[in-house]
């Protein structure tokens, strides 16, 4: 019975091993199609307005069916917000390491934005109402804010007053770099980034690093 149960704990152990790397490559996987159904949109709307392209096309593009497509991406606008997402994460992850502040990300944000502004403006020209790209951009940057801010205060819940700081906060800020692109106002990266980061509301002074 003892030899039996072992090998039952043996083959139940190589089972649970087995399906952990299955679904490991599986993330890695479907990571991988996300990317490069991503960069087939920016290639493709770099010589369109982003209302031409069909999904067909960006499958296409990107080779794979539009099953596919719809498996990851609601539409090409929520796709949009991915391409968006993406680089913010990878900037917000930076904050608190090797000397990297809040003014750092602030920088490197407007400045992607900038070194990507005529996919921005595709954008912005052709995604309008409540599913337009501002609003969908601003809903993402007021969670990658509010997840760093949990991250700093020890996995808390913001207060209320906090959670209408990060809406405002973000709202603005968005608004205000869609307008400098659209606009071309005569502003550098490091000044917007730093009327940013003067304008942060009271009530998220030291909660951010």
């Amino acid at each position: 019975m003892a030899v039996f149960r072992q090998i039952f704990f043996i083959i139940t152990d190589e089972s649970c091993c087995i399906g952990r790397n299955l679904k490991k490559g599986k993330m890695k996987s479907s990571k991988i199609t996300k990317e490069k159904i991503a960069d087939a949109f920016c290639e493709l709307a770099s010589g369109k307005p982003i209302s031409r392209i069909s999904v067909r096309e960006i499958a296409q593009k990107s080779g794979v069916t539009t099953v596919s497509f719809y498996h990851y991406f609601r539409d090409k606008y929520d796709l949009s917000v991915y391409i968006f997402v993406r680089k913010a994460t990878r900037i917000m992850d930076r904050v608190g390491h090797d000397g990297y502040r809040w003014r750092d990300t602030l920088r490197d944000g407007i400045r992607y934005f900038a070194e990507q502004r005529d996919f921005m403006l595709n954008a912005l020209r052709h995604a309008g109402g409540r599913e337009s790209f501002v609003f969908n951009v601003q809903q993402s940057y007021i969670q990658e804010l509010s997840d760093l801010i949990r991250k700093n205060v020890g996995g808390r819940e913001l207060t209320r007053a906090e959670e209408y700081a990060v809406k405002i906060y973000c709202a603005g800020t968005v608004q205000t770099v869609f307008d400098w692109l659209m606009a071309e106002m005569p502003i550098s990266v490091e000044e917007l980034a730093l009327m940013f980061e003067y304008g942060l509301p009271k009530r998220l002074e030291g909660l951010l690093k």
